[in-house]
């Protein structure tokens, strides 16, 4: 299963992405914003191809998941090996601060009045992503998530 994470805007200390599900457009992402020297909890990870599997911990955040989605919940979609970053999981919420680096699924995206990217019905967003992957990851596939920079947009001049 191949995911793409295409990074399409940096505003104030939020980006907003555009995720696709082997090629079909499945949601919207808010993250942190890019920056040269990471501050721990406020730097997004860096564009690159990561997998994903579960982390199989009895975390606090996991437990809380649990609560809130006892049918299908089991364990955090974590991406692997991102270099300088742990703990890197696709989860909900709808802004920079809900981040720490990570990937929060959205139905949409708007500009807030602080001018900062803020998302809309992450739940939702993250009960249709999350069972799909959890589906693949349990049956022995492999998951991959392949995000790319705003800058692919700029032309080399």
């Amino acid at each position: 299963m191949e995911l793409l994470q295409q990074r399409m805007s940096q505003k104030g200390n939020s980006t907003y992405s555009v995720l696709y599900l082997d090629g079909e457009q499945l949601c919207f992402t808010i993250e942190d914003i890019h920056r040269d020297i990471k501050i721990e909890n406020e730097t997004r990870i860096p564009a690159g191809r990561y997998q994903i599997k579960f982390r199989e911990v009895l975390s606090p955040k996991t437990k809380r998941y649990r609560e809130l989605y006892p049918e299908w919940f089991t364990w955090h979609l974590e991406l692997q090996d991102v270099p300088e970053f742990t703990y890197v999981y696709i989860h909900q919420g709808n802004n920079f601060e809900h981040s720490s680096g990570c990937t929060l699924v959205n139905c949409g995206v708007t500009l807030g009045t602080k001018g900062d990217y803020v998302g809309m019905n992450s739940a939702v967003a993250f009960k249709e992503l999350y069972p799909t992957i959890s589906k693949a990851l349990s049956s022995g596939k492999e998951v991959w998530l392949t995000i790319k920079d705003e800058d692919c947009f700029i032309p080399p001049f």
